[in-house]
């Protein structure tokens, strides 16, 4: 142990010696600050550290690969190795020693990340409990760090000559970026994270959350001990080779163990890694195999309305794929049974451990139709194995449709016509729905490419959406169908692409009674008020009440619920416990200002906007199939979008927010994407828009948003700053003539301008073609005539 102390002190002078090392903190510091600089997710802690840390390590992870060849080759560089060939030293002594020298500081370096996680966490008052997953994450980065230094280390020894410094580098950079890329090709895209020995861009890759935050997913702690096996794999390996190459005595006593210790260990953790990925994969194959006798015959919005037509007796459009004879079938069924509804539900629910829930329900059913029904059907996911169902209090049979979603109950007498009844329904299954969204695109769709939950129950986290047909409701409906991407968008072209889609059918209003059993690690969120909450032995029993809502949605992890209302609307958002309460609480208050301003506004150009008095958010990774769209895309150029899904307000009780709005972006960027959102939901998205109709409306979804900003400030200042808003270098005309009507109407009368706005954009509607600069020219003399027109 002396002369390996010894040995790395002579490393360690070796290399911090001169300027280096004062160069070298300057590109570390460097590197570490630039990342911070403009993050536009600042306010959530989590996603602050792990999108800074992921281009911070790439360029460490390059550096220190660097380092490592040139210390393997200082002794051929400096042409002493023959010297010290023939010094009585032990070459594992000298190795671990030059090793250490480098893994000592670019192991601090590694954990800048979790030091920056925690100190930011601490100064925000984040709960420890909330931080634990993302300190054990981010500092696990020195096992990367350290494989990259053995990695260099290794190269560094295949030759004399300078251009070892490129193999190293190409090696690195292959496997840290082309490596998935290339086999994607080849293997499923779970068995490419072993190529990314790196695994840092955590939130890209699925292990950061945007509402449930670090993840702590398995399979990501046994790539690290895979890795962990490697490294002392590849350092045995590099010191029995210096050994035999200087005939020193080799104990092999100790190598040998050692070695398959570590051999050992990396196939404990291919064989978990395997097993848990064989079991997501099982899901996802079960629920493909399951849905492709139930093809979606159209996009969903499409398929909705000659769902429509087809209900109506119309003729089908020429435009789209005719439905299935089979969906037509189960329509017609369900068509007979309409009449029968939900009153209210009471579920208990008890959330057990792999991914299993329990439910006895008891359900108040309406028969408002004229015909007796010695049985009748429930939408109910076919995952669940319905144990018994009773019919006011007498014991019922049951069976289940072949392919569908769909179980009969045969009541011990037939449902009379203009009765009520109660039946209880004792169920249990499996809820992991896992699924490949790897799909087809360019590089950067690929480097994306990972598998994720649309539905699931963990231990510490929880997605039940009612779409998802968790609890029994009376009916056909389609609950979900096979999604398939056909080369030139007809059912005959050969398919590129398929996943299973949640259908979101439509539900009437009832009143929930829910009692939910569950781990004490998570905190429950649902759309119903709680009323009750009991912990104890590890466990917790809450209790929600929902009146009038159209589906219920339990919601848990590491989450809070925010709440702010006024004397029109009560507003509530779920965020992640990663955007600390400093954050959340006037994000929520300034959401609540800007929801309120917006209802005014919305209804004044359109009397049928729908702006509940009460409504919650919610920014979740899967809302539903749009979520990776881009919002002009998704509201304005595709067709029209069935309005049932896209509504403010689900027919869950959500509004989920899409992709382009992320919370923590909204005191750095301001609301501007959430007010352009809602505005285009419920005042603009009922038509597919013109090129020029388009930009008018964006203007004027500009001064909407500018305007709520104003709100409470001094006139004084102008609507929009013109160093922000520039057109050719220049200041835009078209906001500078809005700052003008501004200071000319007043805050009063302004909301009247956007109407007059509103109106002079709908002359374009139909109107395909136009220039971009006419259609400025044109409106900014519209609104300098506005500006003129007031004293």
């Amino acid at each position: 142990m002396t002369a390996l102390w010894k040995y790395m002190i002579v490393e360690c002078k070796l290399l911090l010696r001169g300027v280096f090392i004062g160069v070298l903190l300057a590109i570390v510091v460097g590197a570490f600050l630039i990342p911070l600089i403009n993050n536009h997710y600042a306010d959530d802690i989590g996603w602050y550290a792990t999108s800074s840390a992921y281009r911070f390590m790439w360029f460490m992870f390059l550096l220190a690969q660097f380092l490592a060849v040139s210390a393997a080759r200082r002794d051929a560089a400096a042409k002493s190795d023959r010297v010290l060939n023939a010094l009585p030293y032990h070459s594992g002594q000298l190795i671990l020693a030059r090793l250490i020298a480098l893994i000592l500081p670019f192991g601090i370096v590694a954990l800048l990340p979790a030091c920056f996680y925690a100190y930011q966490s601490w100064q925000a008052g984040m709960a420890f409990s909330s931080m634990t997953a993302g300190l054990q994450m981010l500092s696990s980065y020195v096992i990367p760090m350290t494989f990259t230094i053995l990695l260099g280390f290794w190269i560094g020894t295949w030759t004399r000559h300078r251009i070892v410094y490129l193999y190293s580098l190409g090696i690195v950079v292959f496997l840290l970026l082309f490596a998935k890329l290339i086999l994607l090709k080849f293997i499923p895209v779970h068995w490419t994270y072993f190529a990314d020995f790196g695994l840092t861009d955590l939130s890209r890759l699925g292990f950061f959350s945007e509402l449930w935050g670090f993840t702590g997913n398995a399979a990501y702690w046994l790539h690290r001990l895979f890795y962990t096996a490697l490294i002392i794999i590849i350092f045995s390996g590099i010191v029995y080779r210096a050994m035999d190459s200087r005939k020193e005595k080799k104990r092999n006593i100790i190598f040998y163990p050692i070695v398959a210790a570590a051999v050992v260990t990396m196939c404990i953790s291919v064989f978990y890694y395997a097993s848990i990925w064989q079991e997501r994969t099982e899901s996802a194959k079960q629920n493909l195999a399951f849905y492709r006798e139930l093809p979606q015959e159209n996009p969903a919005e499409i398929n909705q309305a000659a769902i429509e037509r087809f209900l109506a007796g119309k003729e089908a459009d020429p435009n789209m794929n005719p439905l299935t004879q089979q969906h037509k079938n189960m329509l017609q069924i369900g068509q007979r049974y309409s009449g029968l509804t939900a009153l209210d539900y009471d579920l208990k629910v008890n959330l057990e451990e792999k991914h299993r829930m329990e439910v006895q329900g008891t359900i108040r059913l309406k028969h408002g139709g004229n015909e007796a029904f010695g049985r009748f059907p429930l939408s109910l996911r076919h995952h669940f194995q319905v144990n018994e169902i009773k019919v006011d209090g007498m014991q019922a049979d049951f069976e289940w449709e072949p392919g569908e979603d769909v179980v009969w109950v045969v009541p011990a007498s037939p449902l009379q016509p203009r009765t009520n009844v109660k039946l209880t329904i004792v169920y249990a299954g499996t809820v992991n729905d896992w699924y490949d969204p790897q799909g087809s695109g360019g590089i950067d769709n690929s480097l994306d490419a990972h598998w994720e939950r649309r539905v699931f129950i963990d231990k510490d986290q929880l997605f039940l959406p009612g779409y998802y047909g968790w609890y029994p409701y009376p009916g056909t409906d389609r609950l979900a169908g096979l999604e398939q991407i056909h080369f030139d968008g007809r059912i005959s072209s050969p398919v590129m692409d398929e996943a299973v889609s949640e259908s979101e059918p439509y539900r009437l209003p009832a009143d929930f009674h829910v009692e939910v059993e569950a781990g004490g690690q998570m905190r429950l969120v649902a759309n119903g008020e709680r009323t009750d909450l009991q912990a104890a032995g590890g466990r917790q029993r809450v209790k929600f009440d929902a009146a009038g809502i159209r589906g219920f949605n339990l919601i848990g992890g590491d989450i809070t619920e925010w709440k702010e209302a006024n004397d029109h609307t009560a507003l509530s958002i779920t965020l992640s416990n990663q955007i600390p309460p400093a954050k959340a609480k006037p994000l929520t208050s300034k959401l609540l200002t800007h929801y309120t301003e917006l209802a005014k506004i919305a209804k004044m150009l359109n009397p049928d906007a729908y702006y509940p008095n009460n409504i919650h958010f919610i920014r979740t990774d899967y809302p539903g199939s749009r979520t990776n769209d881009s919002l002009d895309n998704q509201l304005l150029y595709d067709l029209p979008l069935r309005r049932d899904s896209l509504k403010l307000i689900d027919g869950n009780g959500l509004s989920y927010l899409p992709y382009l709005i992320h919370p923590a972006s909204m005191t750095n960027n301001g609301f501007w994407y959430f007010d352009k959102y809602l505005m285009k939901e419920t005042v603009l998205a009922s038509t597919t828009m013109p090129s020029p109709m388009f930009k008018l409306t964006s203007y004027m979804t500009d001064a909407i948003s500018q305007f709520i900003e104003h709100s409470g400030n001094p006139q004084d200042g102008p609507l929009f700053i013109p160093s922000r808003h520039k057109l050719n270098g220049a200041p835009h005309p078209v906001y500078l003539a809005m700052n003008n009507v501004y200071q000319s109407v007043g805050k009063e009368d302004f909301p009247k301008v956007i109407l007059q706005i509103y109106e002079y954009a709908q002359q374009f509607e139909g109107e395909v073609k136009n220039e971009d600069a006419k259609v400025d020219t044109d409106f900014t003399t519209f609104l300098n005539k506005i500006a003129a027109a007031r004293p």
